[in-house]
Formats: C-alpha cells, structure tokens, sequence
C-alpha cells in the first residue's frame, strides 16, 4: 500500500510537470508574439542587439534597466493569465546563436536544472536590429513547491493515509509484542501449575498405595497417618484449582460479590491468625497499628479475608531477612480509609512495581524465579480491590521492604478515632 501511495503521488507529480511545461511554453510563445511585431519594447531590444552598439555605458544601462522591468511586467502577467502566478522565474535573452547575454535577470544561472529550464527562439522585428538569432530564456526557481500545491488535494489524503498506515504497523507491533509476552507468561503459568499439581498428585498417589498394600498389617495409627497426608495434599490440589476458577470467574463479570456492612479490623486480624503458623517457622511477628476502631466498609467479607492474606503470605515468601517484620495499620481521613501492610522484605524494584497487579507476571531475579507461584495473587487482589470500589498501590524500595495501600471508600456506620 506504500508503494502504491508512492506511485500514484509521482504519477500525480508527472502529470502536473506535463502540464506547467505547457503553461510555460504557451506563455513563451505568446510573449514572442508580443515581441515579433514593431514596438517600443521591441525597438529597444533591437537597439541593444545593434552591431557596435557601446558595450557599457550609462545610456545602455538606463536602457538594460527598463528593459528589464518591462520584460518582467510582461512575462508575469502572461504567467497571471495563466494561473501561474505562485511561481518564481529569472529571464534571459541570448543574441548571436547563444554567445553572450543581450539582456538578463540578476539572478539568472546559467547552470541551472534542464528539469525546469525553458527556451524558445524569438523571430521578427526584435531580431532586426542584430540579424542574428535571439533566444528568450526562463529558469522556473520553485518547481517543486509549485507541483507540491498543485497537488494538494491528492497529498494531503495520501499523506493522513501514510500515517494511518505507519500507525497501524506500530500497533501491530505493540499487539504482536504484547500477545508474546502473554504467550510467554502464559506458558510460564503453565509449567508452574502443572509443577504445583504433579507434587501433591504423587503424593496423593504414593500414599493411596502405600495404604492400599499394607493397610491389614500396618499398626492402626499409620493408615491415619497417611489419610491425613492424602486429605492434606488434596487440599492442595483444590486450593490450586480454586484459585484459577475464581480469578476466571472474576474477570468473566458475571461474579456477584456477597456484600454485607462488615468491622474490618477483625477481619485484618482473622487474615494475621491464618498466616501465623508460617511466621512462627522464621520467629516472625505481625504488629498492628489501628488508628480507627469499629470501623465499617460494604464488603464480601470472604473475599476481602483472601485479599489481605494474600498480601501477608506475599510479604512472607519474599522476605529475604532472618525475621519477617508485618506491620498492619489502619487510617481515616474523611470518608477515604487506608488499610496498610508493610513488610521487612527485599522490596520491588521501581520498573516492576506498575507490572506486579497483571495476571501471572511474578518479579523475577535474572532470568529466575526464586519463588513458587502462578503469579495470580496480586491480580486477584486488585481485581477483588477495585469490584469494592478500592484502589491498590504500592510503594517500595530495594532492600527496604514494600508497603502495599488499599484505599476504600467508607459506608454505614462510619469509624471512630481512637
């Protein structure tokens, strides 16, 4: 489509050469006319062609100057007539078969481009006063710009159609980018999810075989022993399968939350309890800053709880100190409420921090993963976030840990400061 956008402008460009040539040469030839038969303008020229005419003398220059003015006149307003008005030209008159200059604009190049160069012999009174031949010459100084307003008309559409062109080369190349990136995170998704389910599948398997081979001769506390280990690994399983199925039933819209007017520091408190056993492993704590008390939000209490524990197991699984520190805080300024959770942890470099909310992107260390996951969780929780109205940020820095806010929008009953 370039190409032929191409062609048809210097198509367009031809034609209109073809058809200033014939402007030209019409007000060429009729210029001639005006000067083949006897008058002033004529009578002078012939004088200034005469054989021993004074080469350079103030009476020959007045006379080269009038000359001048009034073979300019007359060309542009032939050029007028013509709608050729817009261009620029310098003019000359060679005598004796091109030898030497009888008359000449300042400006006039000899050497000038053939491509806007024209000429025609002159005949009649003005060549009697030499009996030689006399050449009118004219060099056309801004071709180009004449061509480019002729056609205007035709540029311009073709120039918007270039860009929209050129516009959605670069947006095939942005979609083409993006749809790999996906294709890669989504095969990365892949690998991490069948990984997370093979692990408890061949538990799962090892101790139904374990059990099935050896349940009658087997103390009665061993087959306990591995019925617990297959319920816990099938949780697993399910927890997985869960995870996906809920973010798919999110991002589908036909999700409707429960909500119900809920106190949200016992929820924040209830999410700490459920990561607790994981935070005693590293002698870890939670703290809690709760400068509101009893306050009430419009909520799907079950899937807030699921927010903010998800927050908390992320700020334990990338901790890289000895002792995670959380520290959970809880502010109001009008009707606007802030939940924050702050952690202890390596912290998110500044290029990673606006990419960590998108679906199974996880930080990555190189080209490694240091942490297990399908990088849904935080997807999860700005989808969770923003269907309550919210809005999610986060704000860290390297070896400073990461404190991530969640702004709500107060309802009901309101809170009251401490």
């Amino acid at each position: 489509m370039v190409f032929v956008q191409y062609r048809l402008l210097i198509t367009g460009l031809a034609l209109q050469k073809t058809n200033l040539d014939k402007k030209v040469e019409s007000l060429l030839r009729e210029v001639k006319g005006e000067l083949h038969n006897p008058g002033l303008t004529t009578s002078e020229i012939a004088v200034l062609t005469k054989p021993g005419y004074i080469a350079a003398s103030p009476e020959r220059d007045t006379l080269q100057a009038r000359m001048l003015r009034g073979l300019r006149e007359l060309l542009r307003e032939k050029a007028e007539e013509r709608e050729l008005g817009g261009i620029d030209f310098d003019f000359a008159l060679t005598a004796g078969g091109g030898r030497g200059f009888t008359l000449k604009s300042p400006d006039f190049d000899t050497e000038h481009s053939r491509f806007s160069r024209y000429f025609l012999p002159l005949s009649g009174a003005v060549t009697e006063g030499c009996k030689c031949q006399i050449v009118l010459r004219l060099n056309v100084q801004n071709i180009f710009n004449y061509l480019l307003r002729q056609l205007q008309n035709l540029l311009i559409p073709s120039l918007l159609f270039l860009l929209i062109l050129v516009g959605c080369f670069v947006w095939l190349l942005h979609l083409n980018n993006r749809q790999r990136r996906l294709a890669e995170v989504k095969n990365d998704f892949i690998n991490n999810l069948t990984h997370e389910l093979k692990t408890p599948v061949f538990s799962v398997g090892l101790a139904s075989k374990m059990l099935e081979e050896h349940l009658k001769s087997m103390p009665a506390a061993k087959p306990k022993e591995y019925v617990r280990l297959i319920r816990s690994e099938n949780e697993k399983i399910k927890t997985h399968i869960d995870k996906v199925l809920e973010l798919a039933s999110l991002e589908s819209g036909r999700y409707i939350f429960d909500k119900h007017e809920v106190e949200i520091e016992p929820i924040l408190r209830e999410a700490a309890q459920s990561v607790t056993p994981k935070l005693t492993l590293s002698g870890g704590e939670i703290t809690f800053d709760f400068k509101t008390e009893n306050t009430v939000l419009l909520l799907d209490r079950s899937h807030f709880h699921n927010v903010v524990v998800n927050l908390l197991e992320n700020a334990i699984k990338y901790c890289d100190k000895a002792v995670p520190i959380i520290e959970i805080s809880t502010e109001a300024a009008g009707k606007n409420f802030f939940i924050k959770i702050k952690d202890n942890g390596k912290g998110i470099p500044a290029t990673e921090q606006e990419r960590i909310f998108a679906k199974f992107y996880r930080v990555t260390d190189g080209d490694l993963h240091e942490v297990k996951g399908f990088g849904l969780g935080l997807n999860y929780v700005k989808q969770v976030v923003e269907k309550h109205g919210g809005k999610i940020t986060v704000a860290s820095e390297i070896g400073r840990g990461s404190t991530f806010t969640i702004l709500m929008r107060r309802e009901g009953r309101g809170a009251r400061k401490k």
